[in-house]
């Protein structure tokens, strides 16, 4: 899950909602998920090939104390809420939107993350636990920690957790390696209890650019002068890994764990004669050893694949054509190493922009939550939205969902988190059913 907002997420002209990978700020720095130039951290260069870094040895840094009741008062207003709806895991028929009061603490929420003990949503305003996917309790007490990043490890989860407020790069996750920075890992083998691991050491760079986590353990994209991918099976003690056949330039712009793989998005060693850089797939069963998946199709010049989504029997992903047009597209795959583009954006279809953005983008946006994709329909001049829905188990084969209402959809907001119950988007809740 990436970190930063995506090119294809600001297609719309909205101001672009960071996101987590299945972790937390989504809440992060800021998720998730019209056509814009590209992704937020290319100022930030780099002199070595993912995967580079000095050691490969695993570090492991000792418990220590919570940090205590001025961190817990950070959550003072920390709610628990409700998300009513249909039965996590089964097919939805119908959305109903209802506008949530001002206060709702639901707003905040950014991302949901789904592990075998439950659920955990991480937003702006706090963590919050649902082992139902229905009634979610917050983590002030138990984890007193102002923003984190939360994956699924073999021993359970592991929060890495930091001061957004230091970031040197708005949109982007921080790591040790900023000065004054501590990103602090706390681990918890049910959601619940947490225990503070001290920095998480071994991790390099300056910024978080993705984090995917299942069953077998976590992996981190990190960036800075050089960047590197990361694993840990534990959330405490972490190794570099080498990635093949990517580019020493740029950095790998997403990262998922789906269909029994992780996955990773990577600029391709070769640039093109036209200069440029193409989307080279990458995908592992363990995390630690990579393979090269096949180049995305594309009409003409290649695909720059920036976003990653995962459905309970298929894969998508966003992106966009490199040129004057700078078509937003979408691509499907089974496994993760041989992708297919799908011109007609789903059930959505698609739309040429006129004027200074000119190219071609979906009527809507694409959402999922690692076991279904719901796909969103813009009002006609893409102001709002319509309240139309789909759903789809593998991004191909899509049902278009009876609706009630609209979501209140404000311009200063693109937040768009999919539930086991339903959607939260911007200041509306849609319970399915």
């Amino acid at each position: 899950m990436r970190t930063t907002g995506s090119r294809s997420d600001r297609s719309a002209g909205r101001a672009p909602w960071a996101v987590a990978a299945l972790l937390v700020t989504f809440a992060a720095c800021s998720s998730s998920s019209g056509v814009v130039s590209s992704p937020t951290l290319v100022a930030v260069s780099m002199s070595s090939a993912v995967g580079t870094q000095t050691s490969s040895t695993p570090v492991t840094p000792s418990p220590r104390t919570s940090t205590g009741p001025a961190a817990v008062e950070t959550f003072a207003a920390q709610q628990p809420f409700d998300t009513p709806g249909a039965e996590p895991g089964q097919p939805w028929t119908s959305i109903a939107w209802t506008a949530l009061p001002k206060d709702s603490p639901l707003l905040g929420v950014r991302a949901v993350v789904k592990w075998r003990g439950g659920y955990v949503a991480t937003g702006e305003t706090g963590i919050w636990t649902s082992d139902d996917g229905r009634t979610w309790t917050p983590l002030n007490a138990a984890l007193p920690v102002v923003s984190a990043l939360v994956a699924e490890t073999t021993t359970g989860l592991v929060a890495l957790a930091y001061d957004p407020g230091s970031c040197s790069y708005p949109e982007a996750v921080c790591s040790p390696a900023v000065e004054g920075l501590a990103l602090t890992a706390w681990t918890s083998p049910d959601g619940l209890t947490w225990t503070d691991r001290g920095p998480a050491l071994g991790l390099t760079g300056s910024q978080i650019a993705s984090v995917a986590g299942s069953s077998a353990g976590v992996i981190v994209v990190t960036v800075a002068s050089q960047s590197a991918l990361e694993f840990s099976a534990d959330g405490i003690s972490w190794q570099s890994v080498s990635v093949p056949a990517v580019s020493p330039q740029f950095w790998c712009s997403d990262a998922a764990f789906g269909r029994g793989r992780y996955l990773l998005l990577c600029p391709a060693q070769t640039p093109t004669d036209l200069g440029d850089t193409p989307t080279q797939p990458e995908w592992s069963a363990s995390g630690l050893e990579w393979s090269v998946g096949s180049a995305p199709s594309t009409p003409g010049r290649p695909a720059s694949m920036d976003t990653l989504l995962v459905g309970r029997n298929g894969l998508m992903a966003t992106g966009w054509i490199p040129g004057a047009g700078g078509d937003e597209q979408w691509w499907r795959s089974t496994d993760g190493a041989r992708w297919q583009m799908d011109s007609s954006y789903g059930p959505l279809g698609g739309e040429v922009l006129q004027g200074q953005d000119q190219g071609e983008r979906a009527i809507g946006f694409l959402r999922a939550d690692g076991d279904r994709f719901v796909a969103l329909a813009y009002s006609h001049d893409g102001s709002s939205l319509t309240g139309a829905a789909w759903t789809s188990w593998n991004g191909q084969d899509w049902v278009r969902l009876a609706e009630r209402g609209e979501p209140d959809w404000p311009a200063d907001t693109y937040n768009a988190v999919v539930f086991p119950t339903g959607m939260l988007v911007g200041g509306s809740w849609g319970a399915a059913s």
